[in-house]
């Protein structure tokens, strides 16, 4: 999830609620994670009302009528610290609800999250996610027509979504490609690429894309992401990259990919991914003999603290290396 502190109002409330959802033991007041969008209208403005807010449908849409969002109606209605929250969540919810032709920013995000929460719980089903990253390009799009920079829109809007959206982009479009729905994932990437911050990220999305449909040019994509993760390194996607390539492309592919993750290892957990890592892809080419190896490593390691710093001198560290390096071991 996002930095809590740097959401907006409505994306912070919902951002407590998955806190919540995922750790019951998490502090809230029941007001801030109940489900408004199962409460009547009526129910609604009966507890606007005892919060010391009294309205009626028909002088609400009145009212409302001169503000673009309901944030500037909160802030119009209630000047007042005392309750202010829990009326802003009653007032966006009646908003949404009485006011669909007026979207706003903070309106389309909840709505976003609402459809991310869905499709998180059972990705076998689109919930309209497809749509509502449909109008997510689009207002990415017509703000960057006003002027505005790509990526410093997507960050601003970034902050009314509870979810990371740039995380959930990944992990949708990675889905995507997973269920082999190619052209819609390429369309995805297409349409984000220019927006979002780790173009690393993206760049292994495309690589895994073509590695599918032409192995060649996969390989040589995947080439040229491995130089220029040397000059940036993010382990965990070096990680992921070199996994990916277990199954997938030249095996000196594989090789180079496992001996950059060993170059940045820094603790005892990546090492002993990278070791688990590497004794799938023996067990994938049936090089038996050296899984063998790799397994009594990595469980002889299994009783070492996660954190610990790790040593180049490190018997193990230097047998991997080796391995690594040898020019026949990664031959099938």
């Amino acid at each position: 999830m996002p930095n809590n502190l740097q959401l907006y109002p409505k994306a912070y409330f919902n951002w407590v609620r998955l806190k919540w959802e995922h750790s019951p033991s998490f502090p809230i007041e029941p007001w801030q994670v109940e489900d408004y969008r199962e409460l009547s209208i009526e129910n609604l403005f009966e507890r606007l009302s005892r919060l010391g807010l009294t309205l009626t449908e028909e002088n609400f849409l009145m009212m409302a009528e001169a503000y673009q969002s309901p944030e500037e109606f909160t802030h119009y209605l209630w000047s007042k610290k005392e309750n202010e929250m829990p009326i802003y969540l009653l007032l966006f919810e009646l908003w949404r609800r009485l006011l669909p032709e007026k979207e706003s920013l903070s309106v389309f995000c909840d709505e976003l999250d609402n459809r991310i929460r869905f499709y998180l719980k059972d990705p076998s089903h689109d919930h309209g996610l497809s749509n509502a990253l449909q109008r997510l390009q689009e207002i990415l799009e017509e703000s960057v027509d006003l002027g505005e920079n790509n990526r410093a829109v997507f960050v601003s809007l970034s902050r009314h979504v509870a979810h990371d959206l740039e995380g959930f982009l990944f992990d949708f479009i990675s889905d995507q490609i997973d269920i082999r729905n190619d052209l819609e994932a390429a369309e995805w990437i297409r349409a984000f690429y220019p927006y979002v911050l780790d173009v690393f990220c993206f760049d292994f999305l495309n690589a895994r894309l073509l590695t599918l449909v032409d192995p060649h040019e996969g390989n040589l994509t995947f080439i040229k992401l491995m130089d220029r993760l040397k000059a940036a390194p993010d382990l965990d996607l070096i990680l992921e990259i070199t996994a990916f390539l277990i199954h997938h492309g030249d095996p000196h592919l594989f090789q180079k990919a496992a001996r950059l993750c060993l170059d940045h290892v820094k603790n005892e957990e990546d090492f002993q991914e990278l070791l688990a890592i590497v004794a799938d892809y023996c067990h994938f080419v049936e090089k038996d003999k050296i899984e063998e190896q790799i397994q009594a490593v990595f469980s002889k390691r299994l009783a070492h603290s996660a954190k610990a710093d790790l040593k180049a001198s490190d018997a193990d560290i230097v047998f991997l290396r080796n391995l690594l390096e040898d020019a026949e071991w990664a031959k099938i």
